[in-house]
């Protein structure tokens, strides 16, 4: 991409906003406030409005980044995922070391490929299970433990996605990387090395944890 000059950055920023002064008498806010029994159901209803209202924000938001300076962040981005037939689900910077495990993968002729989650609130539900539907086997990589539910938490969102799909994947969930624990590329190949085998055994085994001493 072409180098921005600073007034393009800035228009595309704005102006900061003027942060409120607790000691502002004319202009009086309210901090830690404790919404009671009376109106917390409304309040929490007008919560759940606006965050599935920002979805239309940020795409729009996404959209204006990217005829600005040709970088395109969705609410999700693939990788080697059109024709894959085992895939990953992720997010965050493991997803750079997945991709290096993909590329190697694909040069051994294995049809593999990833999607990595951007934006986990809103969950872009519709778009998710349209890009992975027609996937034969996910594993969803959880960088959280559900601490005794069923998986981790990207994983029930991956579940919720695909539920009302034509088809349904393989799905397996990991759970990895916690309290900070490297991930290496062996760990990510052991994870497809788990695809590989639910795929032939056509039976999918939940929940896998890696790098985790026994």
């Amino acid at each position: 991409a072409e180098m921005l000059d600073d007034n393009t950055v800035q228009k595309f920023i704005g102006e900061p906003l003027k942060k409120p002064n607790i000691l502002d008498m004319e202009h009086p806010i309210t901090l830690g406030a404790l919404d009671l029994q009376d109106y917390y159901f409304e309040h929490r209803r007008q919560l759940a409005k606006a965050m599935s209202k920002s979805a239309k924000i940020i795409q729009d938001i996404s959209d204006e980044y990217a005829q600005l300076t040709n970088r395109h962040y969705d609410f999700f981005e693939t990788y080697r995922l059109e024709d894959a037939e085992y895939a990953l689900v992720l997010i965050g910077s493991t997803a750079g070391t997945a991709k290096d495990v993909v590329d190697n993968l694909r040069a051994q002729g294995k049809k593999v490929g990833l999607m990595k989650i951007r934006v986990f609130r809103p969950f872009n539900y519709v778009r998710v299970r349209q890009a992975l539907e027609n996937i034969q086997t996910i594993g969803v990589m959880d960088r959280a433990d559900g601490l005794n539910s069923l998986c981790g938490p990207v994983y029930s969102e991956i579940c919720t996605s695909l539920y009302e799909a034509k088809k349904h994947p393989l799905l397996m969930n990991f759970i990895y990387g916690l309290g900070g624990r490297e991930v290496s590329p062996e760990d990510i190949e052991s994870v497809f090395e788990h695809l590989f085998k639910a795929k032939e055994q056509g039976k999918a085994i939940n929940t896998i944890y890696i790098g985790v001493r026994e």
